[in-house]
């Protein structure tokens, strides 16, 4: 809610999340929960170098930003995220990322603002304008 993603981009990325969603209940043994949480901890990784680089640019534009997070997502695919389970392919691991950004107290953002204060003080700022 704090970042301006266009609606194409959100559109996208509930589909990634659903997705991941499939994935995370197909592979729900100890031994592959361990090989996801190691994988998401990567996607989180990408992430933030993404994000360090869109804070440093002074912000911007926050399509941008998710795009950039994908992309990063689908080139390192077969590499640094590459993993033992093999049905796993990029677009469930851009729908990890997007559980993660679904996660409040998880630290993956599409805005400079980063607070649940400023969420909050939004949805206010909304609910006054209907």
């Amino acid at each position: 809610m704090l970042a301006d993603v266009h609606n194409a981009t959100v559109k996208h990325s509930k589909e990634h999340f659903l997705n991941a969603e499939y994935a995370r209940k197909l592979f729900s043994s100890t031994a592959d929960q361990e090989k996801l949480r190691l994988l998401y901890d990567r996607i989180r990784t990408l992430y933030q170098n993404c994000y360090e680089s869109f804070v440093s640019g002074k912000g911007g534009d926050s399509t941008l930003l998710v795009n950039e997070v994908h992309q990063k997502i689908v080139s390192e695919d077969a590499n640094y995220l590459k993993t033992a389970l093999p049905m796993l392919q990029g677009l469930h691991k851009m729908g990890m990322l997007h559980q993660i950004a679904n996660d409040l107290q998880d630290d993956v953002w599409w805005s400079e603002d980063q607070s649940i204060e400023a969420l909050e003080a939004l949805k206010v700022e909304l609910e006054k304008d209907r």
